[in-house]
């Protein structure tokens, strides 16, 4: 439909409802003065079909092992060597329960 400024269009049915439209100005632009602007729309019009593209065409599957835990494993308990003497535990801690491995300080459990 080519309408003329200051022409109202005919009605025009839509599934929205009815509608009139009336031109007001029309104007055309150079160019020179809108290529940016067609640059600009045309490339994200562009970079939307290649991702509508890319989310089509790739397929997902659930790896349920993924999200299973793991039974646990075999290893044996971590323990704290019991080779010397009580005494010599006791005067190394002053019978506090603590056992100096390199430069830190740990706290032992007593198990006897």
């Amino acid at each position: 439909m080519e309408l003329k400024s200051g022409e109202i269009s005919p009605v025009i049915e839509d599934v929205n409802g009815y509608f009139i439209y009336k031109v007001g100005e029309k104007n055309t632009l150079p160019l020179d003065q809108v290529r940016a602007e067609i640059s600009t729309t045309l490339r994200t019009q562009r970079a939307q079909q290649y991702m509508r593209a890319a989310e089509q065409s790739a397929t997902t599957t659930l790896n349920e092992e993924y999200f299973t835990v793991p039974p646990p494993s075999a290893a044996p308990a971590m323990s704290v060597p019991r080779g010397r003497a009580s005494g010599d535990q006791d005067a190394l801690d002053g019978g506090q329960g603590l056992v100096q491995v390199g430069n830190d300080v740990l706290d032992v459990l007593d198990t006897h």
